[in-house]
């Protein structure tokens, strides 16, 4: 039987002023995302921000999805704050199934919620329905990996199938987007009119390459919900995979050195003016790849990003 264990996770709510019921122990597994005691370095903490302000955006949700569901925080973080009627959570992965089953079946039995969900097995927004849902959420893999190894461990957080995407233009799919625009051009189907499809992306490509993501799947643009620099988790792994793929495919992706004055985030920048403003710092993923192998920290812009149908 695979390992599970429990960690305590009110911090990142807390952080980011989503009120939970306290403490809040949720199940972890291999395949599940690690939790970073460190919120910050926790993907769901920008992505519980752009929760909140989109809760303050659109009023009324009868039908809310999580794409790349994991351990399920993301449902109990979309429970609290839009209240919907409905919550599906959706993992490609078997056996993040029943953690995510477990940690909302637990969480929502606590607090008496009024809502039907389910946590389902399927990939990317193909068990939705077409304009069905009033949000979709997705925590999509864009790590060039072995497409082998997607169901392994923590590497289920980090390698897709490419047979999974359709159609997708050459200059996303050279810059490993593929599956990113698969979701976007999915999550359109799946969304009522003038619903949002919001993505965690790490934004190590050029801006106006998002922008054609985005156009690409069917939406106009784009909106900026959370921008911020990260510190990228699991360097080591994570910057040998781009620095070869580099190599391989005559693309620089963008990383940045520390000290990087980000500033500028206080006057609500645009994506080009935010990536423009760290042009100083910024560094290929070969040239990250030394640094990271000299002990030093490297970071790469993400962004909570969001397209209306």
């Amino acid at each position: 039987m695979a390992k599970i264990w429990q960690e305590d996770v009110t911090a990142l709510f807390e952080a980011t002023g989503i009120q939970v019921l306290k403490p809040l122990l949720v199940s972890f597994n291999r395949a599940s995302y690690e939790f970073d005691k460190k919120v910050k370095a926790n993907w769901l903490y920008y992505a519980f921000l752009a929760f909140l302000k989109l809760a303050l955006a659109i009023k009324h949700f009868d039908l809310v999805a999580s794409v790349g569901a994991g351990s399920g925080l993301d449902g109990i973080a979309m429970y609290e704050t839009f209240r919907p009627k409905q919550l599906k959570l959706i993992d490609v992965n078997p056996a993040v199934i029943p953690i995510a089953d477990s940690n909302l079946r637990d969480y929502f039995t606590k607090v008496r919620a009024q809502l039907k969900w389910e946590a389902i097995l399927g990939n990317l927004c193909e068990p939705l329905e077409p304009e069905s849902a009033d949000l979709v959420y997705g925590n999509i893999p864009t790590i060039p990996g072995d497409p082998s190894g997607i169901l392994d461990g923590m590497n289920s957080s980090s390698f897709y199938n490419p047979a999974w995407t359709k159609g997708a233009p050459k200059m996303l799919e050279r810059s490993f987007l593929a599956h990113q625009y698969e979701f976007f051009r999915q999550a359109h189907a799946a969304l009522k009119p003038t619903k949002p499809a919001v993505t965690a992306l790490g934004v190590r490509v050029a801006a106006p390459l998002v922008n054609e993501l985005f156009q690409a799947a069917g939406f106009d643009g784009y909106e900026v919900i959370v921008l911020d620099l990260k510190e990228q988790s699991q360097s080591k792994a994570v910057v040998t995979a781009y620095a070869k793929q580099e190599r391989a495919r005559g693309v620089e992706f963008d990383f940045y050195r520390e000290g990087a004055d980000t500033s500028i985030l206080d006057s609500k920048p645009s994506l080009e003016a935010f990536k423009g403003s760290l042009e100083k710092w910024r560094v290929s993923a070969q040239e990250a790849l030394t640094l990271v192998d000299a002990g030093q920290k490297v970071y790469h812009v993400i962004g909570i990003l969001a397209g209306y149908k």
